[in-house]
C-alpha cells in the first residue's frame, strides 16, 4: 500500500508501496493538478522502499513526515521529512524515547496543537498494538501520553484524519481481535481522552480504507476491504460532525383569558448527538394580545 497526500498549491505527494511484481518502492511522484502532470523525482536520500507506513503533511513547516512501515527484510521505525521547498528527503533523529517498529498504523497531522499522532499497527511480530505516540516538531520529540481506559483498542489499517474544526482526530473501521469492525472514535489530545461516536447510520465494517478531509473540513472515505472473502469495496462516504438548523413545531393555542399552558416540542425520528443544546425563548406584549413578537439569537 502506497500513500498520497496533499502538499498545497494544487499538488500530491506519492510515494512507496508495491508494484504488480511485488517488489516494494521507493520512488516519489507529484501529481500537479493544476496542469493534470505526474513528475518523477530522483533522490540520493531517501527512504528505503516499503508499504503500509504513515504519511501525513505539516501546513507550518511544509514538510511531508514518515514514519514506520514494512519492507522486504525489515519493519520500520524511522522518521523523515520530505521538505517541499528545498525538494528533498531527509531523516530525523530525534532524542528519547520513540515507537516501536511497526506498520498498517494511522498517522494524522493535528494542526491546532502543530503535532503529529500515530496510534496502533502492528509490530514486527504482527501483533496488534493500540499505543499513542505524538511527536512535536518544534522539540523533535515523541511522547507517549497514558493509555485512557476506554479507547479504540488494538486494530490496525483504520481510517484516521484530524478534524480542525472541532479539534478532534477521527478514526474509523480496522481490523481488531475480533476481525473487521465498523466503530467510530473521537480523540481529544488536550485531555487525551477517546470518546465513542455513535452515528445512527455507519458504513459496513472495512480495512484499508482510503480517509481523507476534503473542503469545509469534512471527512470522506472510499473503499476498502470487507469480509474474510477480500471483496473490495468502491463506495464513498462523508461524516458530518454536527447538524445545525431549525425546527418549527405545530400551532400550540394558548387562550389569553387563563393561566399559561405549556405544551411539549419535540422533533420524532431524530437522534439527538451527544452535547446538543436546545435553546428557546419567548417574550409578549404587556396587553397580552400579542405573543413571540421578538426572538433573540436564541430563538
Amino acid at each position: 500500500e502506497h500513500k498520497l497526500v496533499n502538499i498545497g498549491s494544487g499538488k500530491f505527494l506519492l510515494f512507496g508501496g508495491r508494484d504488480s511484481e511485488g517488489a516494494f518502492l521507493n520512488d516519489t511522484w507529484i501529481y500537479d493538478f493544476n496542469d493534470n502532470s505526474w513528475t518523477e523525482k530522483t533522490f540520493f536520500v531517501q527512504p528505503p522502499g516499503r508499504e503500509y507506513f504513515g504519511m501525513c503533511y505539516n501546513q507550518q513547516d511544509e514538510k511531508v513526515y514518515l514514519f514506520g512501515g514494512a519492507g522486504s527484510t525489515e519493519y520500520y521505525n524511522d522518521l523523515w521529512t520530505y521538505d517541499v521547498n528545498a525538494d528533498s528527503w531527509s531523516p530525523v533523529t530525534t532524542a528519547g524515547s520513540f515507537p516501536i517498529a511497526r506498520f498498517g498504523h494511522g498517522m494524522t497531522y493535528d494542526s491546532k496543537n502543530n503535532c503529529i499522532l500515530v496510534f496502533g499497527g502492528k509490530d514486527g511480530g504482527w501483533n496488534l498494538l493500540d499505543d499513542l505516540w505524538i511527536y512535536y516538531p518544534e522539540t523533535n520529540s515523541w511522547q507517549e501520553p497514558p493509555l485512557p481506559a476506554e479507547c479504540p483498542g488494538h486494530r490496525t489499517n483504520f481510517g484516521f484524519v484530524y478534524l480542525p474544526t472541532i479539534d478532534r482526530t477521527l478514526l474509523f473501521g480496522g481490523v481488531d481481535w475480533w476481525g473487521i469492525d465498523d466503530e467510530t472514535w473521537l480523540y481529544d489530545l488536550n485531555s487525551n481522552l477517546w470518546t465513542t461516536a455513535l452515528p445512527e447510520i455507519i458504513p459496513p465494517a472495512r480495512e484499508r480504507m482510503q480517509m481523507i478531509v476534503g473542503p469545509n473540513s469534512i471527512p470522506y472515505i472510499f473503499g476498502g476491504y470487507i469480509g474474510g472473502s477480500e471483496k473490495v469495496l468502491g463506495d464513498v462516504w462523508k461524516y458530518i460532525v454536527s447538524s445545525s438548523g431549525s425546527f418549527v413545531s405545530s400551532d400550540i393555542f394558548v387562550p389569553f383569558d387563563t393561566t399559561l399552558n405549556w405544551g411539549t416540542l419535540s422533533a420524532p425520528g431524530l437522534t439527538v448527538p451527544s452535547s446538543t443544546t436546545c435553546k428557546f425563548q419567548i417574550a409578549h406584549f404587556e396587553d397580552g394580545a400579542g405573543w413571540d413578537v421578538f426572538r433573540g439569537i436564541d430563538g
